[in-house]
């Protein structure tokens, strides 16, 4: 995004703030990402490893890029991927569902709404 001129959700800008209200807990680990993908040139898969952590549910911006390409890399690492559709936004919904299928379809990777995941506690 930074190469066409429209960089979105870069470390230090408004983008990434804290949601008012979010409350982090004390142990969490915290990631910078650089590109697309949350494994690539992170330590986020040792990070994970080394806690014991071997399934994920992902949300966030944008299914049709970052999550959707750190949902592959996570399933091609071995961990049990889930995706938080209500809780994943697009740029286009057309592209956001067409990955959605992708990924259930090509990785076997659910998309899974909150309702149901609170549901299942």
């Amino acid at each position: 995004m930074r190469q066409s001129g429209s960089p979105v959700l870069i470390e230090g800008t408004p983008d990434v703030e804290n949601v008012d209200g979010l409350r982090l807990p004390a142990t969490m680990a915290s990631i910078v990402k650089t590109r697309h993908s949350a494994f690539v040139r992170t330590d986020l898969e040792v990070t994970l490893r080394r806690s014991g952590i071997t399934s994920l549910l992902l949300s966030g911006a944008f299914v049709d890029g970052c999550v959707g390409l750190t949902a592959i890399d996570a399933s091609e690492r071995d961990f049990q991927v889930r995706i938080a559709a209500d809780a994943t936004i697009s740029v286009d919904d057309g592209q956001g569902q067409a990955m959605l299928r992708f990924l259930d379809s090509e990785f076997g990777i659910p998309a899974v709404s909150t309702a149901s995941l609170m549901s299942s506690t």
